[in-house]
């Protein structure tokens, strides 16, 4: 049952909030259209106020008996701390503003017919939490507006006393074997467990075993199991049913895919054919909506779009999306960097908090074949003395190794962009528009000299490891106004072109002396579309190219087709 809609909506100042209960029972002034945030045109308020406490209420009815059920109350995102009470009890509480969340409710609704939900947010202006590109305030340069409250989905869930609680998938290649790990909420005599894996609407195997509690152990064999890659992104859907005498209690749909990952120093192997990465720098923002998009099916549009300019994936930079993106990506077969949102302030508070939410994420986004590499961290951004400082080199690498051990089939980037203390990619950020003056940061980098905009070596320590592969993970950033007018604040690199044939003679000219930059092996082209004041994009902040597509594809085809 999705709770997406009118709630009621409030700010508050802790100087004037005797306790929970005081608010909770009070009037609200104001209502707000879940799940966009009030600063968001979507939202139906808009506010250029910056709120750091606030509360959502809404009373529900439920069109579904609870007596025979469990009810559980999910959230896939709130921003940043959020604490949950059904009419005037707490239920609890969770920290993180990118990671889901749930509560069983069904001992504090008691089989009512009716009974109310409100959430206390809390958001303060802080570098101790993972932020992303969120100002801490008013948007400025290439930071934006930041994002208060619930920006994701929010629903309920009737359930049997005994249901799947959750599941661990591990996809093997090139054996064909799929490896997953039930956990069901409570044990239930006479009970099996079904599952079938099924492609393109084949049923492909199935099996069956006796359900165990907590865990239960699965595995399926494919037989030539077709590989996941962008031309071919082959999932394997799994439908499993939990029968209890007979009688299917709880049903689970989910997927997998099979696929391998090798660095070599010429490049990115997929399946052991190499690839070439021509990303996009995408950051997640829409015009109306901040965080969050028009619909659900924006995220595939998005995707679609950035295939037709001649992309084959993405950098999600400072922004863990949501799920539906992911599945986007998985289905049209559109390779991902996914990006841990930085902290700015380094302390014992900042590194626990990052840690917490960065472990959520690596169990949330397992098992998605679209997500080839991860970033961890970007331009030494809340680890600015990492250099410097052997406290800090060690808590960065046990994140590192740790990220490894959790998740060894994705790709590692320790700290894109300079600065680097380990990876699988050699990354850096060269904003240059000039070929000459490209070619010279480059070789900067290449020979570990200070270079880009902050002057920083590539990496802490020498010599940079001559087996892996190079990649531009950040470059272009070319600003233009859009074609509609634009007459706002512009912010971007360099000068901005005068002219749509002024902007496609510099796209080429860059396009055309990356792909004659030694050793690189890929790169991310900055941005897809406009941002608030950033004005960079291909397309405008509501999607509308800047220029035809085919001839960006055009351009990018004549120095890298077949690539």
């Amino acid at each position: 049952m999705s709770l997406n809609g009118l709630w009621e909506f409030t700010d508050y100042n802790d100087d004037f909030l005797k306790s929970p209960y005081d608010k909770i029972n009070e009037s609200f002034d104001y209502t707000i259209q879940v799940p966009y945030t009030y600063r968001t045109k979507a939202s139906g308020l808009g506010w250029d106020k910056n709120l750091q406490k606030v509360i959502y209420r809404r009373t529900i009815e439920p069109p579904y008996a609870t007596e025979n059920n469990r009810t559980i109350l999910h959230f896939a995102a709130v921003d940043y701390y959020s604490e949950i009470w059904i009419d005037n009890e707490l239920v609890g509480n969770h920290e993180g503003g990118y990671t889901p969340f749930y509560f069983d409710i069904t001992n504090y609704i008691k089989e009512r017919k009716r009974f109310t939900i409100t959430v206390f947010v809390e958001d303060p202006d802080s570098g101790e939490q993972p932020r992303g590109k969120q100002s801490k305030g008013a948007s400025f340069a290439c930071w934006y507006t930041p994002v208060t409250g619930i920006w994701q989905d929010v629903w309920l869930e009737f359930l049997p006393e005994t249901y799947i609680k959750s599941i661990k998938k591990i996809s093997s290649t090139p054996e064909g074997t799929i490896n997953f790990s039930l956990e069901l909420s409570s044990p239930l005599e006479n009970t099996i467990v079904l599952s079938e894996v099924i492609l393109q609407g084949t049923s492909i195997t199935k099996t069956e075993i006796e359900a165990r509690f907590p865990f239960t152990q699965m595995s399926h064999f494919i037989n030539n199991a077709s590989h996941w890659e962008p031309k071919n992104p082959a999932l394997y859907y799994i439908r499993i049913l939990l029968i209890h005498n007979d009688s299917v209690i709880d049903e689970l749909i989910t997927y997998t895919a099979f696929r391998t990952l090798e660095i070599k120093k010429d490049g990115l192997y997929l399946n052991e054919k190499k690839l070439y990465q021509k990303l996009i720098l995408m950051q997640g923002y829409w015009e109306d909506g901040g965080y969050t998009p028009p619909s659900e099916h924006s995220y595939g549009k998005d995707i679609e779009s950035a295939q037709e300019l001649g992309f084959n994936g993405c950098r999600m930079h400072m922004k863990i999306e949501s799920p539906r993106f992911y599945h986007a990506a998985d289905r049209l077969g559109f390779l991902v960097w996914e990006e841990a949102p930085a902290i700015y302030d380094y302390s014992e508070r900042s590194k626990n908090r990052f840690y917490k939410e960065w472990m959520e994420i690596l169990k949330r986004d397992f098992s998605c074949p679209s997500i080839i590499a991860r970033v961890i961290f970007n331009e030494s951004w809340g680890i600015r003395d990492i250099a410097e400082s052997p406290k800090i080199q060690s808590w960065v690498k046990e994140v590192y190794s740790m990220t490894r051990t959790i998740d060894p089939h994705t790709l590692l980037i320790g700290n894109d962009g300079w600065e680097h203390f380990d990876g699988d990619f050699i990354t850096c950020h060269n904003y240059e528009h000039s070929p000459v003056e490209i070619e010279k940061e480059w070789n900067k980098a290449r020979s570990n000299k200070p270079f880009g905009i902050e002057n920083k070596k590539l990496y802490i320590s020498e010599p940079i490891p001559p087996e892996r592969p190079w990649i531009l993970s950040e470059f272009g950033g070319i600003s233009f106004k859009s074609s509609t007018g634009e007459t706002s604040e512009l912010w971007g690199y360099k000068d901005i072109p005068e002219t749509a044939d002024d902007f496609l003679e510099r796209f080429e000219s860059i396009i055309k002396k990356c792909s004659k930059l030694a050793g690189l092996t890929g790169w991310c082209y900055t941005q897809f579309n406009d941002t608030e004041q950033e004005k960079n994009g291909l397309f405008s902040s509501d999607r509308n190219p800047k220029f035809p597509p085919e001839l960006i594809r055009k351009l990018i085809d004549r120095y890298f087709e077949g690539s």
